[in-house]
């Protein structure tokens, strides 16, 4: 034992000397206390990149350099700290910050007929109405109060312009990014009308789903290798018509690695609990999101029954995506995925789709998942 112990103070000898005659220590003055608490090169992690600042250090001397833990257990006495702690440590952090009044608070005001916060008059979302530019404005306010800087993408659909909603999270590579989509237009079709026509599940869930993972990624700060882009689509209950046209604005479809789509996620029958699931298409390649998204919850026990399930559910905006080769899922209500149809949600497409009768745990669930699985694949 003495031997061995013998050694370890011989290594952290060396490595002391060498770390302060290092070019970076005397170029870097003001990192002297982290790099003794182990963060090497003054970025407040504790990882690998620390080693390999090292190591560009001290290439020039041509030293043997220890294993990177046998090194920071020598220099400092700390405990190995990988990427993948920091990761579990993130998403940990990101879980709890997800709030479910900031939910509520988004299903009422979209669902009422101004741009501010707070309920009062039931309205529509319907494309060619002006409920959908009161609520194209609410929801773009939100994401600037956050920080983001929005754009608007115009498009027809039919005769009459409407936009989608676009806000974006640079990542450390701001060519490559994830996709997190919901439509925000609303339609009251099955009672005959599209005015009034709340759609607090159809898609006001989705929406605000969008909106709070927005708020807790934007908090994270820039931690995030790729970028994440936040897209809420009008013309959805028409035919589709934002997600397709944002789609064939796309140049580079590789620059794409995943696609979100959250469409009605705030309802299921009382025995079924909560209950969300993540639906790919056949030869999408969009499994690989889905089964991260199942990991996630069942990892970090949110309790959704997040399953990653097949699909040939064509009917929401993921669709158009799918069609470009582009990885997307479908995120909906599990009583909806089965069904195939969304008649088996009593309030679907009426004036009867209203805020109370949602299930917010389950939507605040839904967040969760989604926040953890964007963090898990592009950290």
């Amino acid at each position: 034992m003495k031997k061995a112990s013998s050694a370890r103070g011989f290594v952290a000898c060396i490595l002391l000397i060498m770390f302060f005659v290092s070019p970076s220590h005397a170029q870097n003055p003001t990192c002297e206390n982290k790099r003794v608490a182990g963060d090497y090169n003054c970025d407040n992690v504790i990882n690998v990149l620390d080693f390999e600042s090292f190591q560009q250090d001290f290439v020039a001397h041509k030293t043997t350099l220890v294993y990177f833990e046998s090194w920071r257990r020598a220099m400092f006495g700390v405990v190995p700290t990988t990427p993948t702690q920091n990761k579990q440590a993130l998403i940990t952090q990101a879980l709890q910050e997800v709030n479910k009044q900031n939910i509520i608070t988004t299903i009422a005001s979209i669902a009422d007929d101004d741009d501010s916060p707070g309920v009062d008059t039931t309205q529509t979302r319907w494309s060619n109405y002006s409920g959908n530019q009161t609520e194209r404005t609410y929801v773009a306010r939100e994401f600037e109060k956050m920080g983001y800087t929005t754009t608007s993408q115009s498009f027809s659909v039919g005769s009459v312009n409407s936009a989608n909603v676009i806000a974006r999270l640079n990542g450390k590579d701001t060519t490559k990014r994830y996709l997190i989509t919901a439509h925000l237009d609303s339609t009251a079709a099955r009672s005959g009308t599209n005015d009034p026509a709340p759609g607090a599940d159809d898609n006001g869930s989705g929406t605000a789903t969008v909106l709070e993972t927005a708020r807790v990624l934007k908090s994270l700060g820039s931690q995030l290798k790729y970028s994440v882009e936040f897209v809420l689509f009008s013309g959805e209950e028409q035919g589709l018509y934002g997600s397709d046209y944002y789609a064939s604005r796309i140049q580079d479809t590789t620059s794409i690695l995943g696609v979100f789509n959250m469409d009605m996620v705030g309802w299921n029958p009382a025995n079924r609990g909560d209950c969300v699931q993540f639906g790919y298409i056949a030869r999408n390649g969009g499994n690989v999101l889905s089964d991260a998204a199942s990991m996630i919850d069942r990892t970090y026990n949110i309790q959704l029954k997040a399953d990653s399930v097949l699909t040939n559910i064509f009917a929401s905006d993921h669709a158009p995506f799918v069609r470009k080769n582009i990885k997307a899922i479908l995120i909906s209500e599990c009583a909806l995925m089965e069904a195939r149809v969304g008649t088996v949600q009593p309030n679907y497409h009426s004036v009867t789709d209203v805020p109370n009768t949602l299930n917010y745990n389950q939507i605040q669930k839904t967040a969760k998942t989604l926040v953890g699985t964007i963090i898990e694949l592009a950290y």
